[in-house]
């Protein structure tokens, strides 16, 4: 038997995708990162008049797999990409992902695939009515960062999928490995079905002010994720083999 590392992967085909921090005495240290692209739903939305933000919140739903720490806490944080990521490209796992330093949102949380998460639900014209939805992350946005590249964005960014990822790029998740606690683990998301970006806002509708939510959905199909993932060895038992 004999220890080599593994073959270069195509990473924006996966059906789960890894997030987190894991420092393993034997198999070193793994970052798990994802880069993704947002979709409208649907194409050619409009913000109506006078559309005043409220807030938006990035909506990661967790996939089957959790591994590592259970009581380890993360500081996950999202940046917007340098450059819009290509449909019917291949992303291998030896391609570095290029991405600003500034941070968009952050949470500190732990990885919690089993429970379930209480939200608000807005019903137009009645009053909001709280609801248990599937375990997920929830990250609020920079509010001056989504008006500026959606709520205020030109009619023609929001037109396609394709033009809204030329102008927004895209969002890239990591986590703060200085604030991981404990030994760490990698979580896996479901970034295929139900998350998403949500944008909450108010607009002019007649005399009626109501706050109205437009979904930007995370999909794989068309619409690229990838996970960007490293493995570091030194000091190991691991690199010795290799």
């Amino acid at each position: 038997a004999s220890t080599v590392t593994e073959d270069t992967i195509i990473t924006n085909t996966l059906e789960q995708y890894p997030l987190g921090y894991l420092n393993d005495p034997i198999m070193g240290k793994t970052t798990a990162n994802i880069a993704l692209s947002l979709t409208l739903d649907p194409p050619g939305l409009t913000f109506g008049t006078n559309p005043v933000l409220d807030s938006a919140v990035l909506v990661l739903y967790y996939g089957k797999e959790f591994h590592g720490d259970s009581t380890s806490k993360y500081q996950v944080e999202v940046h917007q990409l340098n450059e819009a990521l290509a449909e019917s490209t291949p992303y291998y796992n030896t391609k570095p992902v290029a991405y600003s330093s500034s941070i968009l949102g952050s949470k500190f949380l732990r990885f919690n695939i089993k429970d379930s998460v209480k939200v608000t639900e807005l019903v137009t014209g009645k009053p909001d009515v709280q609801k248990s939805k599937p375990p997920h992350i929830r990250i609020t946005l920079d509010p001056n960062f989504i008006k500026t590249n959606i709520v205020n964005a030109p009619t023609a960014v929001l037109a396609s999928d394709s033009e809204l990822n030329k102008s927004i790029k895209g969002l890239y998740l990591t986590v703060n490995k200085a604030q991981t606690t404990g030994a760490g683990g990698i979580a896996f998301l479901n970034l295929t079905d139900s998350s998403l970006l949500e944008v909450y806002f108010k607009s002019e509708s007649g005399t009626l002010i109501d706050t109205t939510l437009h979904k930007f959905p995370i999909k794989n199909n068309g619409a690229p994720v990838i996970a960007d993932f490293k493995h570091d060895y030194t000091g190991t038992t691991i690199q010795t083999q290799l």
